[in-house]
């Protein structure tokens, strides 16, 4: 059984008064035939360290954060996180006659798959 709340302070106070009541509810009516025999057991099926993020639909810029904390088992709590920036492609400057080096080199060929491309 997990109790998702907002991760602050209070909400995580909040959260662990709430779970404990539901466990104890179910716990108290196991003979109850709705819970067939079960019982609950706080945070039995996700490890310590569980961690997703999933994009914000209403935040464009924002992840929600989920996650998991060993002090507070049975507790899945949520935050709004930024996203993170992709890396993007910068422009290089390179001397004027570096590809004249480099093909020379034997490091580029120029025009082979063109005429591979043209032969097919």
């Amino acid at each position: 059984m997990y109790e998702l709340k907002h991760d602050t302070a209070y909400s995580k106070a909040r959260g662990q008064v709430q779970l404990n009541a539901y466990v104890k509810a179910i716990r108290e009516n196991e003979t109850d035939k709705r819970y067939k025999g079960r019982t609950a057991i706080p945070g039995d099926s996700l490890n310590a360290i569980f961690n997703c993020d999933i994009p914000s639909q209403r935040y464009p810029n924002k992840v929600i954060h989920y996650h998991t904390d060993a002090e507070y088992p049975g507790m899945i709590f949520w935050s709004y996180e930024n996203r993170k920036k992709q890396p993007q492609e910068e422009m290089v400057a390179v001397p004027k006659d570096a590809l004249e080096w480099a093909k020379n080199a034997g490091l580029v060929v120029v025009g082979v798959v063109a005429v591979i491309a043209g032969v097919f």
